[in-house]
C-alpha cells in the first residue's frame, strides 16, 4: 500500500506508476521545475567543503581536480537511489530503514540528535563570521544567533516553496560570489584540466577518500526524497525530472568547490601558508582585496555568506523531516495508517508534526550555551563515530531497498549490474575504508 502523501491531494499522483506492468507516463524534463537538486546543493556545499578544497589546492595546487568531479559523481548516484526509492515506492527513506530494523532507525535518530547539537552551534557560528565583515554592526556571536533564529523562522512559518526560493537565492549568490572571485585570480585552466586526469600525489591516498567522503553531503542527503515528495513529484513517471533536476545539483556543487579550489591554489600553494578553519577562510578575503581589489574582496565575502547561510537553513528544513519521520515510524511501529506521537493522524505532513517543531528547537536554542562552553569530549566522539558510520550504513541499505523483490524499486528489466548498483556498491567500499581510517584516528 502506498502511503499518504505529505502533499497536497492534487498535486499526488494515483497508486505508484508503472506497477503491475503498465507503462508509466514519462513526465517531460523541464529546466523550470528544477529546485530539490539545487536546494540539496545548496545545503550539502557547506564551510567544511570549502575548507577541504582549500587544503586540496594548498598540497597540490589542481592535482585534485578529479578528486571532486569523482565525489559529486558518487554523490549523485546516492541521491538518484534515495529519489528512486521515494518515487518507485511512494515511501520515505526511513520507512525503508524500518524496514530493514528497527534498530536502523534508532541509530538514525540518536546519530540526528548528537549530529543536530553540534551543527546547531557550528553552522550559525559559521555564517556570523561573513556576516560581521559585510556588516559589522554586531560581533559574530550575535550574528550566528540571529541567521540561526531567521532560519528557525523561515522554516517554521514557510511552506517548501518559500525555502527552495530562497535557497536559490542563495545558489544565484554562491554562483555569483564563488565562481566571480575564481575568475577574478585568473586561474591557469590548462592546470585545471590537467587535474581531471586521476593522480595520486604522494601521501594523498587516504586524503582522496576523505574529500570522496565528505564533499557533497552526508545525513543531508536523506533530506532529498522529502523536498521530492514536497515538491509535487510522485510515481516513476518523475524519474527522468529527479535526474534532471539532481544533474543540474551536483554540477553547481562541483563548480563551487572547484572555484574554492582555483582561490585557494592562487593565494595557498607553495606559500607555506595554510587554511584549517573558517576563521583562516575569512582571512582569504584580504588578500583578495589587496591584489584583485574591492570586487574580487566583496564576491568572496557574499559567496562565503550565501554557501554558510544556506547550509543552515538546508539542514533546520531537511533534517527536522527525517526525524519527525523517524518518530513518527518508531510511535507507529511501521504501520502507515497508525497515529503518530501526540495522536497527529499519519496523513498530517511532516513540518506540521510535534517532533518536526522539537527538532527545529534542538537545532535553534540550544546551541547558543554550547557555542559559548564549547564541545563536550563525549558529543565531539560519539558525533565522530557515528558520522563514520552512516555513509556505509546508508548505501547498504539502498542497495539493499532498491535490489529486494519485495519493496518493488527496481526499474522494469534492470539489471542487477546496473549504474547505480555498481557506484553504490563501489561508495560501501570507499565509505568503510573511510570509516576504519577515522575511527582508528579518533580512538588512536
Amino acid at each position: 500500500m502506498v502511503e499518504k502523501s505529505e502533499i497536497d491531494p492534487p498535486t499526488r499522483a494515483a497508486g505508484i506508476a508503472g506497477s503491475e506492468g503498465t507503462t508509466p507516463r514519462q513526465v517531460r524534463p523541464s529546466f523550470r521545475q528544477v529546485g530539490p537538486g539545487l536546494v540539496l546543493a545548496a545545503t550539502c556545499v557547506g564551510v567544511g567543503d570549502m575548507v577541504t578544497a582549500i587544503v586540496a589546492a594548498e598540497k597540490t595546487q589542481h592535482a585534485l581536480v578529479w578528486v571532486f568531479i569523482a565525489a559529486v559523481i558518487i554523490k549523485y548516484y546516492v541521491t538518484i537511489a534515495i529519489g528512486r526509492w521515494t518515487l518507485a515506492t511512494g515511501k520515505t527513506i526511513v520507512q525503508g530503514f524500518r524496514a530493514i530494523s528497527v534498530f536502523a532507525i534508532v541509530l538514525v535518530a540518536i546519530y540526528a540528535v548528537i549530529w543536530g547539537l553540534m551543527f546547531g552551534a557550528a553552522g550559525p557560528s559559521v555564517v556570523g563570521l561573513p556576516a560581521t565583515a559585510i556588516f559589522p554592526v554586531f560581533d559574530a556571536s550575535v550574528w550566528a544567533i540571529i541567521h540561526g533564529i531567521a532560519a528557525f523562522i523561515i522554516v517554521l512559518v514557510g511552506r517548501y516553496r518559500v525555502i527552495e526560493q530562497v535557497m536559490k537565492v542563495c545558489v544565484g549568490l554562491m554562483f555569483v560570489g564563488m565562481v566571480g572571485a575564481a575568475l577574478l585570480v585568473r586561474p591557469d585552466f590548462g592546470s585545471i584540466a590537467a587535474g581531471i586526469v586521476p593522480t595520486f600525489p604522494d601521501g594523498s591516498v587516504f586524503y582522496v577518500i576523505g574529500i570522496i567522503g565528505g564533499v557533497g553531503g552526508t545525513l543531508t542527503l536523506t533530506a532529498y526524497g522529502y523536498w521530492v515528495r514536497e515538491k509535487g513529484w510522485s510515481g516513476r513517471e518523475f524519474l527522468p525530472m529527479m535526474k534532471l533536476d539532481s544533474v543540474i545539483g551536483y554540477v553547481a556543487t562541483a563548480i563551487f568547490t572547484i572555484s574554492v579550489l582555483v582561490i585557494g591554489a592562487t593565494f595557498l600553494y607553495g606559500s607555506g601558508r595554510t587554511v584549517d578553519s573558517a576563521e583562516g577562510l575569512l582571512a582569504m578575503a584580504d588578500p583578495l582585496r589587496d591584489s584583485y581589489g574591492q570586487l574580487a574582496y566583496w564576491l568572496f565575502l557574499v559567496g562565503f555568506w550565501a554557501i554558510s547561510f544556506s547550509s543552515v537553513l538546508g539542514v533546520w528544513s531537511g533534517v527536522s523531516y527525517l526525524f519527525a519521520d523517524i518518530i513518527r515510524n518508531i510511535a507507529n511501529k511501521g504501520r502507515e495508517y497508525a497515529l503518530d506521537e501526540g495522536g497527529e493522524d499519519a496523513a498530517v505532513p511532516l513540518r506540521k508534526t510535534k517532533s518536526y517543531r522539537f527538532y527545529l528547537i534542538l537545532l535553534t536554542f540550544p546551541s547558543i550555551p554550547v557555542m559559548l562552553l564549547g564541545s563536550p569530549v563525549f558529543l565531539v566522539l560519539a558525533w565522530v563515530t557515528l558520522g563514520a558510520l552512516f555513509m556505509p550504513f546508508l548505501t547498504a541499505a539502498l542497495l539493499y531497498l532498491l535490489n529486494a523483490k519485495k519493496f518493488g524499486a527496481r526499474q522494469p528489466g534492470e539489471s542487477p549490474l546496473s549504474m547505480v548498483n555498481i557506484v553504490l556498491a563501489f561508495s560501501f567500499v570507499l565509505f568503510v575504508v573511510l570509516m576504519t581510517s577515522e575511527l582508528l584516528n579518533t580512538f588512536s
